[in-house]
Order: C-alpha cells, then structure tokens, then sequence
C-alpha cells in the first residue's frame, strides 16, 4: 500500500504546487490588468485634454478668421475710398475745377485790377 499512496501524494503535491503557479500567474494577470486598465485611462484623460485643446483652437482660429475677414473688408474699403479720391482728382479737379478757377481768376483781374487772395495761397500750396 505504501506505491499507491506515494502517487496519491505526489500527485496532489503537484496539484498544490500547480495551483500555487496558478494563483501566480492569476495575480500576474490582475497586476497587468489593472496596470492596462490605468494606461488606457491616462490615455483617454490625455486625449479629452487634447480634444478640448484642439476645440479650443478651432474657436481661436474661427476668431481669427473672423478678424482677418473684418481687416479685408476695411483695407477694401480704404482702398475703394482711395481709389475714388484718385478718381475724383483725376476726374473732377484737374479737368473741372483748376480751369474754372483759372478763368474766375482772370476775369476777376480783368474786373479789379489784381488777383484773388486764395490764388496767391494755392499758388504757394502748388508750388512748394
């Protein structure tokens, strides 16, 4: 009897020692487990702080659209004012207005002997 109880004890000696290895490797999984478990959840805390990074950008660079749009609109429209000065020179006073107040001039000479006061003075502005 002393052969069948031998195997009888080697055999739960290692089932206790399987067991034992085991609950190791268990504990090993559960270890890793939790530690895959924090890893991912300090993966997904950095990507919400990302997102609302890049939230937080999109709404500074809709800003920034806006007043770069808002700048265009207003260099457009000094250039516009601009270019309608330009025309009105161009257009109105060159032609129109110096060769009237020429004549008005002369007429007034003719008329009093002497020049208007406001020739002398956009004579001095032409001039220099």
């Amino acid at each position: 009897m002393s052969n069948s109880i031998e195997p009888i004890a080697s055999t739960e000696a290692r089932l206790k020692a399987g067991e034992r290895r085991f609950s190791k490797l268990e504990a090993r999984i559960e270890k890793s487990d939790a530690e895959v478990k924090d890893h991912l959840r300090s993966q997904d805390e950095n990507i919400a702080s990302i997102a609302a990074q890049v939230g937080q950008i999109g709404a500074n660079t809709q800003a920034i659209i806006a007043m770069w749009d808002d700048g265009a609109r207003t260099i457009r429209f000094f250039c516009r004012l601009a270019q309608g000065w330009r025309f009105l020179l161009k257009s109105v006073v060159l032609p129109v207005c110096i060769p009237v107040a020429v004549i008005y001039a002369v007429i007034y000479y003719a008329e009093h002997g002497h020049f208007p006061e406001w020739t002398g003075a956009a004579l001095k502005l032409f001039v220099g």
